[in-house]
């Protein structure tokens, strides 16, 4: 569970960036509507435009009001983040063993912690460059990793894989699970 909660962290946290409060709304409001028709590399690119170009633009605000971090989290990645789904493939086997309450309880808590990960993470945002995959062909697949380097000068470029998979009901592609 750690190792699974430190990826999702680590990939959350370079993923969020974005501009001000009203894009922040903007850009949740555009994934809301529109997701069904973004292909995954679209919904990996957006949110980390968006997130990022948030970052920079409250940067002075992030060290005066740290609690803004975890707004940003929630307000940015967590539309795009499969917590449910996360929250049940930690369960693994023991998700038949509990009870409807047990998992939704698991799954608020997996949010919570989702959310505590990434804002701790993305405090270590200092303006490095993202490096997205050229996009492929996604049809008749629910399952889809979207490739992503973080670029900083004089350091080694670290490669990232976000892998996402398409909801059944809503049609939106969302992460679940991210490689370093």
């Amino acid at each position: 569970m750690n190792k699974l909660v430190y990826r999702l962290c680590y990939v959350a946290a370079m993923l969020i960036a974005v501009t001000s409060p009203s894009v922040a709304v903007e850009h949740i409001d555009t994934l809301t509507k529109t997701k069904a028709n973004l292909s995954p590399y679209q919904v990996v690119e957006i949110t980390a435009k968006s997130l990022f170009n948030r970052l920079d633009k409250n940067k002075d605000n992030l060290t005066k009001f740290p609690e803004l971090m975890e707004t940003i989290v929630q307000e940015e990645l967590l539309p795009i983040i499969d917590h449910r789904y996360v929250a049940y493939k930690v369960l693994g086997k023991h998700l038949n063993k509990s009870t409807k309450a047990q998992r939704a309880k698991f799954t608020q808590a997996m949010k919570h912690n989702i959310v505590r990960s990434y804002t701790a993470i993305l405090k270590q945002y200092n303006g490095q460059k993202l490096v997205y995959a050229q996009p492929k062909l996604v049809k008749n697949t629910k399952l889809v990793s979207v490739p992503m380097t973080i670029v900083e000068p004089s350091k080694p470029p670290i490669e990232l894989v976000f892998r996402l998979r398409k909801h059944k009901k809503t049609g939106n592609w969302l992460i679940f699970d991210v490689l370093a």
